[in-house]
């Protein structure tokens, strides 16, 4: 998928967050257009609306104002038009409640936030060379949380 021109939505309310994600995902060499939501409310009237079309990815962070990350993933999963995007949750935290509340609500992956560029370039790297798609099935519990080293990536 890496190589694909990706679509991603990003939500996080952290300016300082936002760009670093975007800074990691700049140095890979893939072809990514990144949207920004400062809430899980922005994301969901952008995915709403007439026209737009439907990102690739979600990645979505859990503490943000006005409609946190399991709201969005609540109301995403209850939708009849989004219920099958991919979901990846972006979050500091990685409390066992927050890992398992995110599973339950149907996210495809959790991924703890890390502030080491080439640790988070490295993550972005195997997780968007992984076979996402629509209709994918709800994850093993035990591949839930990811952990580098997962796939091997091909560079050329």
């Amino acid at each position: 998928m890496a190589s694909s021109n990706l679509i991603i939505a990003f939500a996080d309310d952290d300016q300082d967050d936002r760009e670093f994600f975007i800074d990691a995902i700049g140095s890979l060499n893939t072809s990514v257009q990144i949207l920004q939501f400062k809430n899980g409310a922005d994301l969901i009237g952008h995915l709403e609306s007439c026209g737009n079309e439907s990102p690739d990815l979600i990645f979505l962070d859990l503490n943000m104002p006005v409609m946190n990350g399991k709201q969005c993933l609540r109301k995403l999963r209850l939708s009849l038009t989004l219920n099958k995007l991919p979901v990846i949750i972006f979050s500091t935290s990685d409390s066992e409640s927050d890992v398992n509340d995110t599973y339950n609500l149907g996210a495809n992956l959790y991924l703890k936030k890390t502030y080491s560029l080439k640790a988070l370039r490295e993550s972005l790297s195997e997780i968007l060379c992984m076979p996402w798609k629509a209709d994918m099935t709800k994850p093993e519990r035990n591949g839930f949380l990811f952990r580098p080293g997962r796939i091997k990536v091909h560079r050329s």
